[in-house]
């Protein structure tokens, strides 16, 4: 599967604007507590920073760069 450069800037800028609304909007209250206090969304961010502190980690560790995916 080929994406092109502009379509794969576009589709994570719309995705990290989403993330932002969504921030925005549990911050101020709009979305219920009994989804933003519940167990599964505490659950799934702790998934999230760690999967990512483990990615960003073995890379900054790495000695060599990672070849390129075929």
């Amino acid at each position: 599967m080929t994406f092109e450069l502009g379509t794969l800037v576009i589709a994570s800028q719309a995705y990290v604007r989403v993330l932002f609304l969504i921030t925005d909007a549990a911050e101020r209250g709009r979305i219920p507590d009994r989804l933003t206090q519940h167990t599964l969304a505490y659950a799934l961010a702790l998934g999230v920073y760690a999967t990512s502190w483990s990615y960003f980690g073995l890379a900054l560790l790495s000695p060599e760069p990672a070849p390129p995916s075929p």
